[in-house]
Formats: structure tokens, C-alpha cells, sequence
């Protein structure tokens, strides 16, 4: 992943960090956020595989 890519995306993945620590929501309903927020599929990729 490019440094670039993630820098280009730094609040959505502060929302996403926030989201997995703090939140009682499913699997299911974190990944449909995950998808709302990121266009990138690389970093997509990368957020969800982590999650596994």
C-alpha cells in the first residue's frame, strides 16, 4: 500500500479505528460502514483482512 494512499484517507481510518474499538456493532454492520467509507479497494482490502 502506498503511504500516500493511507495518508489520502487518514479520517476515514480514525473512523474506522474508532468504529472497531468502541463499538458494539455486528461483523456485518462494521464491514457495510467499512464499504460506505472507503473507495480505495487495496485499503479496503487491508482494513478487512486485519479484521479477520
Amino acid at each position: 500500500m502506498k503511504i500516500a494512499t493511507a495518508f489520502t484517507h487518514t479520517s476515514e481510518l480514525r473512523m474506522i479505528d474508532a468504529i472497531k474499538s468502541h463499538s458494539g456493532m455486528s461483523d456485518d454492520e462494521q464491514k457495510r460502514i467499512i464499504d460506505k467509507l472507503l473507495d480505495d479497494t487495496e485499503l479496503k482490502n487491508l482494513v478487512t483482512c486485519i479484521e479477520d
